[in-house]
């Protein structure tokens, strides 16, 4: 079964449609959502996003991950986020190690297995691992890792004051 990707460039067309609705100028969504102008922009072309300033620019546009990846059924609506909030959205990366290695185990994997069935070309074993030690990883292996646990991104997000 092929694997489901994020589509950045599905995800750059809601975002203009929803900037021009609002009437709101790149530099204010940047302000907005605590993402570079920079990253707003490459998601338009497809490249490699961080995976935390994705989640942002999400909440920013009220929707779930799962609503950009290709070959998805329909989604739960997120949750609209505090209109106020002072908290950004960033990916629990040790939560989803600790998650991807309770079903590693109890399905007698080793990392190098799970990196194959996650089946994304970057994805190695020590690419999983490292999450362990915390820090950012990019959107197409952290909805890959979430597909595999069958379970939705949100359940890997926790908010952190800006």
């Amino acid at each position: 079964m092929p694997r489901a990707l994020f589509d950045t460039a599905a995800l750059s067309r809601a975002i203009e449609s929803e900037r021009a609705r609002r009437g709101v100028s790149a530099r204010e969504l940047a302000l907005a959502t605590h993402v570079s102008a920079t990253t707003i922009r490459r998601a338009a072309h497809g490249g490699p996003m961080e995976a935390d300033g994705v989640f942002c620019l999400l909440r920013w546009l009220h929707q779930p991950a799962e609503a950009f990846l290709t070959g998805a059924s329909e989604p739960e609506p997120a949750p609209p986020p505090s209109r106020f909030s002072l908290l950004i959205p960033r990916v629990d990366t040790k939560g989803l190690h600790a998650a991807l290695d309770q079903k590693r185990i109890a399905d007698g994997l080793t990392w190098s297995d799970v990196a194959s069935a996650i089946a994304i070309p970057h994805v190695v074993a020590t690419t999983l691992t490292r999450l362990a030690r915390g820090g950012r990883t990019e959107i197409h292996s952290c909805m890959a890792m979430c597909e595999w646990l069958g379970a939705p991104a949100s359940d890997f997000i926790h908010e952190v004051p800006h």
